[in-house]
């Protein structure tokens, strides 16, 4: 019987012919001892990304080529459904990984002795998760999950770029929900998912993802679109929760990050309450007028 293979590196890509090969270079030069898989699924490009990939397929590479262009999460599901590994490290085209990102990530899996549903990352250049773990009071280097976890995703999600994840266990939950908005943040709607199924999670204190910028992290969204795509966010996820995980998710979200709670879950918010965080926010931040008339109308 063939050896389960621990790790797949997963390239989910779409145009991204300017930063592919240093993403594909970074994967392939991986200083760890054991075999591992490189999986591309190109998203029907429609630049010189096929062309890129060509000049890298010598055998090593796994390659899916989608018929048409899929979401976002759509094609992470497709990295999946197409992944050998017992672990999926997603490495997007715009990112690179550090050398030492799979023996990293090997040794403390062996140390926990290769757990399932579980969820493993570590530093960033940008977009570092290490700070919203630091507004839940969680460690680094350190398992958590249950009641942790809830307050540790209260400020946002988890990026999969760089993020490694128990692969048949994030599938046998039906995998990353689909989008409704191409920027609904659906990596925020996993964590809370997984969450509820028993998933734990941890942040090692190493750097292993080089991301010096991000598509998904657009500089020209609006304050208001941000709060749009939040909202749906979140009328996405309830739909797939019970009635006690909604109010976990409200509870823990209105208690430690109420700038956020507020236009998310105004229409649970009694009225009172509402206008009496308005008037304080208008107190304590009078320059950010124009934000607050907008958490108003939002």
């Amino acid at each position: 019987m063939e050896k389960e293979i621990l790790f797949t590196i997963a390239i989910p890509v779409y145009n991204g012919e300017k930063s592919l090969s240093r993403a594909i270079e970074s994967v392939l030069n991986q200083d760890y001892d054991s075999d591992y898989e490189v999986l591309i699924v190109n998203n029907a490009s429609t630049d010189h990304t096929e062309e890129i990939i060509e000049k890298f397929h010598d055998g090593k590479i796994k390659v899916v080529n989608n018929k048409e262009t899929v979401s976002q999460f759509e094609n992470h599901n497709i990295c999946l459904k197409n992944a050998s590994g017992k672990y999926i490290l997603f490495c997007h085209s715009d990112d690179e990984l550090y050398p030492i990102a799979l023996s990293v990530l090997s040794k403390e899996l062996k140390r926990l002795d290769y757990p399932t549903r579980f969820i493993i990352w570590g530093h960033s250049l940008f977009r570092d998760f290490s700070w919203a773990l630091r507004q839940a009071k969680l460690p680094i280097n350190q398992v958590f999950s249950g009641e942790a976890a809830y307050s540790a995703f209260a400020f946002g999600g988890l990026t999969p770029s760089g993020t490694c994840y128990s692969r048949k266990s994030l599938l046998e939950i039906g995998g990353f929900p689909l989008m409704k908005h191409r920027r609904q943040p659906n990596d925020w709607s996993i964590l809370w998912i997984t969450a509820f199924n028993g998933f734990e999670y941890e942040m090692i204190d190493r750097l292993i993802l080089k991301r010096l910028d991000a598509t998904t992290a657009a500089r020209d969204i609006s304050f208001t679109d941000t709060l749009f795509v939040n909202r749906l966010c979140m009328r996405e996820l309830f739909k797939t929760l019970n009635e006690r995980q909604i109010e976990i998710v409200k509870s823990t979200i209105c208690g430690m990050n109420p700038n956020y709670s507020f236009p998310l879950f105004k229409e649970y918010i009694p009225k009172k309450r509402r206008i009496r965080f308005y008037i304080s926010r208008f107190i304590r931040h009078p320059r950010a007028w124009r934000q607050t008339i907008q958490l108003i109308k939002c």
